[in-house]
């Protein structure tokens, strides 16, 4: 494929001019980032034990409750060998506020980019409800529709503490329990 070839370096300079490109449609920059990571460990397995670059945009439509989120995970090292855990997820969902609890469901499309063929893609529903409060609570139910035909089912907490005046920085601690058949 060809995300399978994209470096590092274009997978970050995507990220970092994927919000201004975005400029002259009804979406809003909600969140953009990217981390950086000792390995790759989704839902209690390794898929990468080398560096990983994670690139997020997530994005809301203009006066609707829809979401667009683009998410990525990419081996840093070891390229020939650990590209198959190369990930790149697009997810559309709706949410809502309710009082302090917020409450979404969403679609994800996983793209496995690395992946042998026949295991390249997965389709994913998911329930997610937060509460907003300082330890921000959450529960949230995942059902694998392509590749698995599986659930998962995690609760955790996620507090943060802002580190400077203008709230751009923060430290964050989200332990999590997960539970999947």
């Amino acid at each position: 494929s060809v995300m399978g070839e994209w470096t590092t370096d274009s997978v970050v300079g995507l990220t970092a001019i994927a919000a201004p490109a975005m400029a002259n449609h009804p979406f809003v920059v909600e969140d953009a980032g990217v981390d950086l990571n000792s390995s790759y460990v989704s839902r209690g397995s390794v898929l990468a034990d080398r560096a990983t670059l994670q690139p997020t945009l997530s994005l809301a439509v203009e006066n609707t409750p829809l979401a667009v989120d683009v998410w990525g995970s990419f081996t840093m090292q070891d390229r020939q060998v650990h590209s198959a855990a190369d990930e790149l997820d697009i997810t559309v969902s709706a949410g809502q506020s309710v009082a302090k609890l917020d409450v979404s469901a969403g679609v994800t499309h996983y793209n496995f980019t690395g992946a042998p063929t026949g295991s390249q893609f997965s389709e994913e529903l998911c329930v997610c409800c937060t509460h907003q409060s300082g330890l921000a609570p959450s529960a949230n139910y995942f059902y694998d529709f392509g590749l698995l035909d599986s659930s998962y089912a995690t609760i955790g907490i996620a507090p943060s503490l802002t580190l400077n005046k203008s709230g751009s920085l923060a430290l964050s601690f989200a332990p999590t329990i997960g539970f999947g058949d």
